[in-house]
């Protein structure tokens, strides 16, 4: 009876497993459009906003505070008070009007809608991908054969990516800040799912498509968060990878395995849960209990496991308080690779351009001056120590 009631267990657990994996599995790849406004908002006027003290409203740097589930918006600038609760700071710009009587938003890294937001000119153009076309704004500068592409992380827009547009627009460079599938601009993959870049960098592929068409002879990529696995794959199987010139990673997803593991001990997941899940995304047999079309594969997402031929120069801007995107992987790899390493003070994922906008400026000017001199219409003198 002891051994019938200990397998019965033993079934009940196995299924048990079996259903927390396959939930951590589809809500991993999710595409949700939706986020909670839970940040306590003490008062508001066009002038200030009094909103509970975080690490993140505590920051230095320009933010936005969203509210009515994103229908409302405004910038956020500099800290005014503060008290052991409560942080009161200046409203630079209200982009829409918070709802009536708002009590909660949300607070996030980034800063501009549009181009227009950094009084910088842009056209909105369409790049053709698999499933129709995806909006980009095309950014002139001085130089028409040296371009930046930006590419924003998981869940993004590309509006996240305007925080680092002024600095190559200094250098000279023609700039394309694009979409692609998952981010609510550019038509989805065929289920309707994340893919951690393995499928998406082909939309990013049609951007470079269309600035060498347009020109471009040498571009860089400024990639945010799973924009790294996007560069990987550019560097790795795309046919314009001749043009890359050089790689600015910030906040970088260099592996999605040990990611994604950190990210669900971090909710309460065990491990083994988290694990499992993985292998069902990786699962010739089992993907499609995730909702997705295919299987992922992991290793070819790595930077560790599948390091591409004739790297060029790479910088990486990372905070150490990153507590999505493991600080200690860019450590590892900018050693092993011998890759530029800037550690930026910010409080959390994605956040260093917003918290320290001036370093993060100062270290992409002294690289490009030191790695990439042919790539600036104009170097300018910055400290190399």
């Amino acid at each position: 009876m002891i051994r019938s009631a200990a397998a019965a267990c033993a079934v009940v657990t196995t299924a048990s497993v079996g259903a927390a994996s396959v939930a951590f599995a589809r809500k991993a790849t999710e595409i949700s459009s939706k986020r909670r406004d839970t940040l306590p908002i003490i008062s508001w006027t066009d002038a200030v906003v009094e909103v509970a003290a975080t690490p993140e409203t505590l920051a230095p740097g320009h933010y936005s505070l969203y509210t009515g589930q994103g229908r409302g918006h405004a910038r956020i600038g500099k800290l005014i008070a503060t008290t052991p609760e409560t942080v009161v700071r200046e409203v630079e710009a209200i982009y829409r009007p918070a709802p009536p009587d708002v009590a909660y938003g949300y607070w996030s890294g980034y800063a501009f809608e549009t181009p227009a937001d950094l009084d910088l000119p842009s056209v909105d153009v369409e790049i053709p991908v698999d499933r129709g076309s995806a909006p980009a704004w095309l950014i002139p500068g001085s130089s028409a054969d040296v371009w930046t592409v930006h590419i924003h992380g998981l869940g993004g827009r590309r509006a996240a990516c305007l925080r680092s547009v002024p600095v190559f627009q200094e250098l000279g460079h023609t700039q394309l800040v694009v979409s692609y599938s998952g981010d609510r601009d550019a038509p989805p993959l065929t289920d309707r799912r994340h893919h951690f870049g393995l499928d998406e960098w082909q939309d990013v592929d049609a951007a470079l498509s269309f600035a060498v068409a347009n020109g471009a002879q040498k571009v860089i990529l400024s990639a945010w968060s799973m924009g790294a696995t996007i560069a990987l794959q550019l560097l790795k199987r795309s046919a314009f990878r001749h043009v890359l010139a050089g790689i600015v990673l910030t906040a970088p997803v260099l592996d999605w395995r040990p990611t994604l593991v950190e990210q669900g001990v971090a909710a309460g997941l065990p491990v083994f849960i988290t694990r499992t899940g993985l292998s069902i995304l990786g699962s010739r047999l089992l993907h499609r209990l995730a909702g997705l079309s295919h299987e992922l594969d992991f290793s070819s997402a790595s930077w560790f496991t599948t390091p591409p031929q004739g790297l060029p120069p790479i910088l990486i801007l990372h905070s150490p308080a990153d507590a999505m995107a493991p600080f200690a992987l860019s450590e590892r790899w900018a050693a092993e690779n011998s890759a530029d390493l800037e550690s930026v003070i910010s409080p959390g994922h994605t956040l260093e351009w917003s918290a320290q906008r001036t370093a993060c400026e100062e270290a992409v000017r002294r690289w490009v001056n030191l790695k990439l001199p042919t790539t600036s219409r104009r170097l300018i003198d910055v400290e190399t120590d």
